[in-house]
């Protein structure tokens, strides 16, 4: 259980709207404010390379399948 919150806390970082899931544009901002830095091209195909029901956008269950597998 710790760990999902752990998950859930990084997630919240990056939901900017507060709607549980994460947009490229999202996603792209995060990364800035950590100081990195995304193209909004990436940051769209990273969220559709881990996107598991094709909605477009980042979920909780996602991130967590990303850590989970070590961030492959």
């Amino acid at each position: 259980m710790g760990k999902q919150v752990g998950f859930e806390d990084v997630l919240r970082y990056f939901d900017e709207d507060g709607d549980g899931k994460v947009l490229p544009s999202e996603l792209k901002h995060g990364l800035e404010m950590m100081g990195g830095e995304l193209p909004m091209k990436e940051a769209k195909m990273a969220i559709a390379a881990l996107d598991s029901d094709g909605d477009g956008l980042l979920s909780l269950e996602d991130f967590i399948a990303l850590m989970e597998a070590g961030g492959e």
